[in-house]
């Protein structure tokens, strides 16, 4: 035994069993120090732990056993080593103790690493309860582990995956966009392309939170979908505490009932109630975890969907008491052919809840159910609440027309038609360098469009044999001020770009000087192949109205050079997406060279330069009303009423309807709506003037700025398109 370790364990010191007392002897310092310690439990053990009584036998010093501890208790010494008075650490008065009962005890807290520490307290401390405990340092503690970990209790994960890149652009130009792009700065230790995905590992969890509220990013025409990616991992039916096999058991169970429930003729997924089922009940699958919303359950219950419900199109999941729909945050990814959902008779009870299932990126939906949650019953109990709860969802579901079994008008858009102002010059025709110009100009674009829109082979011999095509692709949306003309088609529009992404050369998005290159096609094998492969397009060629949604200008090369600059503005809709697009489109033109192959099909030009710019719809406001000079002064009738600066009727004729309530309803109206006194005045002296009723009246001159002319004048635009609800109480 060494008897100069005061730290051994008790296996190392002799000790013997005495009338139910183990005696341990061991050397402390100088001192040679005996302790039993009781094997039966006390109340002062049940608080402090084991205790150690120590008794100096050997010593006739009077000392304390610690060896110099004595002034951590001592405030005051008499001066007599065989006793004395002294005040404790607490400063209470104690007696004399003599020398042959100066007691101390020593309390060992075992740890459970399986080290120990000596923790010295004052008897009085000791038995009265008090917190007089000193802790000694042990180095020869074992130091817990530990581990870093999300407030879920997982590994902080390092890694994120990046959707909605065209499989076109390589990896390493997304890594130096993310580089580029993220604050503070960080370093990307791998990147791979798996499943359409990229996943890019980082050195620590915070640098992947920095890339992940990059979400929604635009990016080469489009927009970075990115969310964190754990590793997946092998599976363990062999792990200590079962939880793997665990876990593939309800994921088995799941994909049961999920086959079980799909009715493939219909190509329907029947989960009403799926909670209720008594197969989840008795293995206590947590379908539908409502205190772990995000957790791993529901992006595993979206690719079961997608592996065993080809083709889905009606998914039900009534009854289930979803609160909210991240459970389905990935359903998009899986299931883009869904066609009906229903929701009803769940626990949805705001717009926010409906947010994660991303349904603006269902092409195909046309229904959703959502009678029996609490959003909807709150919304139609609200005076006008039917006209907010729909528009609502028609923001978050833009692509529906049936909500609640019943049929949803297309969204009613007060667009200002009118500019407010009154512009010193009137709006002119595109430019024409001369007649001949404009004759030439007039000739190519009809022969041009004509076979754009139905057969783009057939426009290999319009193009010369350096021909240069360039396509570039405008994401950028309008400033806020000037979306009234943009809120039609605009969210369709947003998709549509998506499939344009693959061909854009916007020289503010590409940097890399080959990929500039590579998009500019040059030569007409190349162009009339990128041609192909672009979406299907519809130009309004029909009537001369239908002709005023393009504005086309042609100037004449200077001399000696002989060519025609043409430039193209307005409108197309993308097949392919069913949206409405504008354009800007340039061509240089030249006389076709004899034996050109041009020439060879009897035109007599050849296009040497095409630059197409397309961007969000726009619509044909900025040359709508332009004055042409071959048209008579009398067919035009334009009217310009005189700005009211007070609140009064906007039109002649009031209407019949009684779309009024009383004056007591319209104060609550006023106070739901947050209007000030001329604002409630200006709405009602409208609703009297169109006929509306409060709710209509009020959107109306909300989107129209506040302005009551323009309102009026988009009130008569839009008037056969307002449904028989707008004009009730």
């Amino acid at each position: 035994m060494n008897s100069g370790n005061a730290y051994q364990n008790s296996n190392d010191f002799g000790g013997s069993d005495v009338n139910g007392w183990t005696e341990v002897r061991g050397n402390r310092g100088r001192n040679h120090n005996s302790a039993s310690i009781k094997t039966s439990r006390s109340n002062v053990r049940d608080r402090l732990g084991p205790s150690i009584e120590s008794s100096n036998e050997g010593s006739s010093s009077g000392r304390d056993y610690t060896n110099g501890r004595r002034n951590l208790h001592q405030r005051g010494d008499s001066g007599d080593q065989g006793g004395g008075r002294y005040r404790s650490k607490r400063g209470r008065e104690q007696g004399a103790y003599n020398s042959t009962q100066n007691v101390s005890r020593q309390f060992v807290r075992f740890s459970k690493a399986g080290g120990n520490e000596s923790v010295t307290a004052d008897t009085d401390d000791a038995m009265d309860g008090g917190n007089g405990l000193r802790t000694r340092h042990n180095p020869y503690g074992r130091q817990p582990n530990i581990s870093y970990t999300s407030p879920s209790g997982l590994p902080l994960r390092t890694s994120v995956s990046i959707d909605g890149i065209s499989a076109n652009i390589p990896v390493e130009e997304l890594v130096a966009f993310i580089t580029k792009k993220a604050n503070p700065p960080v370093t990307v230790k791998t990147g791979q392309r798996t499943d359409g995905k990229i996943i890019l590992e980082f050195e620590n969890s915070k640098q992947a939170s920095t890339v992940y509220r990059l979400h929604g990013i635009p990016f080469a025409g489009g927009k970075l979908y990115i969310r964190y990616y754990s590793k997946p991992m092998a599976r363990n039916t062999t792990s200590e505490n079962g939880a793997h096999s665990s876990t593939n058991q309800s994921i088995d169970l799941l994909r049961s009932l999920v086959t079980s429930r799909f009715h493939a003729e219909s190509r329907r997924l029947d989960f009403d109630r799926i909670i209720e089922d008594p197969v989840v009940k008795k293995e206590k699958i947590k379908v539908f975890d409502q205190h772990n919303p995000q957790s791993k359950f529901g992006p595993v219950l979206c690719k079961i969907i997608q592996e065993v419900c080809p083709n889905l199109e009606t998914l039900s999941l009534s009854g289930n008491k979803l609160c909210t729909l991240d459970h389905f945050s990935t359903l998009y990814q899986r299931v883009p052919s869904l066609v009906n959902l229903s929701l009803q008779d769940n626990m949805i009870s705001s717009y926010r809840d409906l947010e994660p299932l991303h349904a603006k990126e269902f092409p195909n939906l046309r229904e959703v159910v959502l009678i029996g949650n609490p959003l909807r019953e709150r919304e139609l109990s609200r005076p006008g609440g039917e006209i907010n709860y729909t528009s609502y969802i028609k923001k978050l579901f833009p692509t529906i027309n049936i909500l609640d079994m019943q049929p949803v008008l297309e969204e009613i858009q007060f667009d200002v038609v009118k500019p407010l102002t009154k512009l010193p010059l009137d709006t002119k025709c595109g430019f024409m360098g001369s007649d001949s110009t404009r004759l030439i100009s007039q000739q190519f674009l009809q022969m041009f469009y004509s076979l754009f829109d139905t057969n783009r082979a057939g426009l290999a011999d319009f193009y010369g044999d350096n021909a240069v095509l360039s396509l570039s692709v405008d994401t950028a949306r309008p400033l806020p001020g000037n979306r009234g003309a943009f809120q039609s088609s605009a969210r369709q529009s947003d998709k549509a770009l998506d499939s344009w992404a693959a061909f854009n050369r916007n020289l503010y998005k590409i940097k890399q000087p080959e990929k500039r290159v590579t998009l500019a096609y040059v030569g007409q094998t190349k162009i009339i192949h990128a041609l192909g492969q672009i979406p299907g397009t519809l130009h309004p060629l029909g009537d001369p109205p239908e002709r005023k949604k393009f504005l086309v200008e042609a100037i004449n090369g200077v001399a000696p050079a002989t060519y025609i600059h043409i430039t193209v503005h307005g409108e197309f809709k993308d097949l392919t997406a069913s949206a409405l697009l504008s354009f800007d489109r340039t061509f240089i033109i030249v006389p076709a060279i004899p034996g050109s192959r041009s020439a060879m099909a009897s035109l007599p030009f050849t296009i040497t330069n095409d630059s197409w710019a397309i961007r969000r719809y726009s619509s044909n406001y900025a040359w709508s009303d332009t004055v042409d000079t071959t048209i008579t002064a009398s067919s035009l009738q334009p009217t310009h009423s005189t700005p009211i600066s007070n609140p009064a009727p906007v039109l002649p004729a009031v209407s019949p309807w009684p779309q009024l309530p009383d004056e007591q309803t319209l104060l609550q109206y006023r106070i739901r709506d947050n209007l000030n006194e001329q604002q409630h005045t200006l709405v009602v002296e409208f609703a009297k003037a169109t006929g509306l009723n409060y709710s209509y009246s009020l959107l109306c001159l909300q989107q129209t700025g506040w302005s009551a002319e323009a309102a009026g004048q988009a009130f008569l635009t839009a008037k056969n398109m307002i449904p028989p609800e707008a004009f009730k109480l």
